[in-house]
């Protein structure tokens, strides 16, 4: 029951770094990039959810969407570090179709699955801790990288500040 998240967390975590540190965009046109994916992915969700209570099978759905969540990733190879808005918008659809469906069929497969035993609930809870364990060390690094990034930034920005103003003390003062 840890990795129900995978397929959405992965793009989520992986597309936004690609998009600070290649793109080198900022926190809003990120959010704004990863926008669709998000909302899509939600809808899809709960339509993936209806259609697996509907139909009671979720074998069938984890084998199609799962082709159109490797086909939504590889898609991804085709961005370009200066893409236009509309054409990332795009491309992050086909992922977010399949990682929103993909989220339902791992819940109830797990829940199927799992033993109704103590063991088998506790054996649950410490995958589920693992996996946020993992995520919170990537998710540290990655801020890490962007705070080290953005501190680059204002240390240049404030040495040529810096700069200017004492340029500007040397020339009042030689008048």
């Amino acid at each position: 029951m840890s990795f129900e998240y995978a397929p959405y967390m992965i793009g989520v975590q992986f597309v936004s770094i690609y998009f600070q540190v290649v793109r080198d965009n900022n926190e809003v046109h990120t959010d704004l990039s990863l926008l669709s994916f998000i909302i899509i992915c939600s809808i899809f969700s709960t339509i993936g959810g209806l259609s697996i209570k509907l139909s009671g099978s979720t074998k069938s759905f984890s084998m199609t969407f799962g082709v159109i969540l490797c086909v939504g990733y590889g898609v991804l190879e085709f961005l370009q570090v200066q893409e236009k808005f509309s054409k990332r918008f795009c491309l992050l659809i086909v992922l977010g179709v399949g990682a929103g469906i993909m989220i339902q069929p791992a819940f109830v497969c797990v829940q199927v699955l799992a033993p109704k035993e103590n063991h088998g609930l506790i054996i649950c809870q410490f995958c589920k801790k693992l996996h946020l364990c993992l995520n919170l060390s990537s998710h540290t690094e990655t801020l890490i990288s962007n705070l080290a990034h953005v501190a680059k930034i204002r240390v240049r920005s404030m040495i040529s500040l810096l700069g200017l103003i004492w340029l500007s003390l040397l020339i009042i003062q030689d008048c």
